[in-house]
């Protein structure tokens, strides 16, 4: 019984050697330290690895944008590129990826900026209905300042009552048809259009 045990255990060793392996692609010791350390841009990614063993399956992939998809950006084992790629599940029906090709995966998300929110602007306070587009609609095409002076938004303040727009003789006199004299009625939508103006006005004064 002796004597049989060298050769078993000689015999177990080389089994145990030609198991299968948990993993497609073994990265050495060596150059574990080496990743993330260089700079891989996505056409050299593009073509060393995705052109030759990715696009046939996935065009989707053929931008940067796109490949996004399957990155978080400067986290390569929680990317999906990497980690199909490194347990080997990915490219089908191909080899799977060399050390080094893998190193280059690697590389490429562990270098990608992280994009930082884009701010939100802040708003700017709407001035409202203008004194040039009251004279547009209203001062010019019923000839106001055929009779009165209203050539300024300054001079128009006189007919504006800012406590309370709906009382200012500027809107009382065209809404009861008053004026403009010799000339046609200001027609409803130009009315409410005017009143918006006043409200406008008053908010700003």
């Amino acid at each position: 019984m002796k004597i049989f045990t060298p050769i078993l255990l000689s015999l177990f060793l080389i089994l145990s050697a030609c198991g299968p392996k948990t993993s497609s692609v073994e990265v050495s010791d060596s150059s574990i330290h080496s990743l993330g350390q260089n700079n891989v841009t996505f056409s050299q990614l593009k073509s060393a690895i995705l052109t030759p063993k990715c696009l046939s399956c996935h065009a989707e992939v053929s931008t940067e944008a796109k490949l996004s998809a399957w990155v978080v950006a400067g986290d390569p084992e929680q990317s999906s590129l990497y980690t199909e790629v490194k347990s080997g599940s990915m490219p089908k029906g191909k080899s799977p990826l060399s050390g080094s090709d893998l190193e280059m995966v690697y590389d490429y998300i562990a270098n990608l900026k992280v994009s930082a929110p884009t701010p939100t602007p802040t708003p700017t306070p709407s001035t409202g209905i203008t004194y040039a587009q009251v004279k547009a609609r209203i001062l010019t095409p019923y000839r106001c300042s055929s009779c009165h002076s209203v050539g300024s938004e300054t001079s128009l303040a006189k007919w504006i009552n800012v406590s309370s727009p709906a009382s200012s003789s500027f809107y009382t006199s065209v809404k009861s048809g008053s004026m403009p004299q010799g000339g046609s009625d200001v027609t409803a939508s130009d009315q409410a259009f005017l009143l918006q103006y006043l409200k406008d006005y008053s908010s700003r004064h």
